[in-house]
């Protein structure tokens, strides 16, 4: 048999009939629920009712975002445009703030230079009130400058009576020597204190040690009788103590030219002193035959002349 002859059987194959009590064997095999419901009708399914409120309220809330931000913009917008139409405003008078701003800078420099040109004018008048004290103080440096050539002279002559040279005959007692040494001592600290309150707006040194540019040993600290604190050989400013010194010094005050007689050394060996005009006097006779004194004046130390007649200043 061909292919054609087997489709043409196939179509003609018997349909055979189905037993009459097929369906309903069919349905009493079929196991249904008790609540068994229409033919066609559907079962209900329950749907959670946020399923579909939160799109909606999602949706809602951009919205509502949207609207905010666009109306803090468009107040953002409207202070901008407020502010712009201020400094508009201000804008005019830019210039003029610029023309008094410079106007004001150039008054405050003139004001600082005034203030300069006072301070100034104020340095020059107290630079002329010192000129003017220390005019007279001229004639008292050139005077001291004098009396200290005399007393190296002195010392220049002392040296060479110590090494040998003859002795003037008024120099011939050692003890008289020694007298007059201690003068020329007193009148070299005399000249120290002149000097150093010529240097310090007259004030006289409140400390030894302060004249050391003045005196130019200090062997002359040293009373030639005064064996006690007498050093064995010539010493220097290193090795000396103001403690050391033979004299009483008073180291305070002013160059007082109004207490010439003041009393600022002393010799307590020979009873020399030594005034504040620079001179010495011998009072050691005079005291004891009452005709001297030393008394406190305005509370300076002064030596008081009794009988008004004063010696001749060495």
């Amino acid at each position: 048999m061909n292919d054609s002859q087997i489709e043409t059987l196939l179509r003609k194959a018997p349909q055979p009939a189905a037993p009459p009590d097929l369906f309903r064997q069919l349905q009493a095999d079929i196991a249904l629920p008790k609540s068994v419901r229409a033919i066609g009708e559907h079962p209900k399914v329950w749907q959670n009712p946020l399923r579909r409120g939160i799109p909606a309220l999602a949706f809602g809330l951009f919205i509502l975002s949207c609207l905010v931000i666009i109306g803090m913009q468009a107040n953002v917008v409207s202070q901008l445009k407020q502010q712009n139409q201020e400094l508009r405003s201000t804008t005019p008078n830019l210039e003029q703030l610029r023309a008094q701003q410079a106007s004001y800078e150039r008054l405050q420099q003139q004001v600082e230079e005034l203030e300069r040109l006072r301070r100034d004018n104020q340095d020059l008048q107290r630079l002329g009130a010192e000129v003017a004290q220390l005019r007279p103080l001229v004639s008292e440096v050139n005077r001291l400058r004098a009396e200290n050539q005399r007393l190296a002279a002195s010392a220049a002559a002392f040296s060479r009576r110590v090494q040998g040279a003859p002795a003037p005959e008024s120099e011939a007692d050692p003890e008289r020597a020694a007298s007059t040494r201690c003068v020329n001592n007193l009148k070299q600290i005399g000249l120290a204190f002149k000097m150093y309150a010529v240097d310090n707006g007259g004030l006289f040194p409140s400390a030894l040690l302060q004249i050391t540019n003045e005196l130019n040993t200090p062997m002359i600290l040293f009373c030639p009788s005064d064996s006690a604190k007498q050093p064995a050989g010539v010493i220097g400013w290193s090795q000396f103590h103001p403690e050391m010194t033979s004299y009483q010094l008073i180291l305070s005050g002013t160059n007082d030219e109004d207490y010439p007689q003041r009393i600022i050394s002393k010799c307590p060996i020979h009873g020399h002193v030594g005034l504040a005009d620079g001179s010495v006097q011998r009072i050691a006779d005079a005291v004891r035959a009452g005709q001297a004194r030393e008394v406190m004046i305005d509370g300076r130390l002064t030596l008081q002349w009794l009988d008004r007649k004063q010696p001749e200043s060495k």
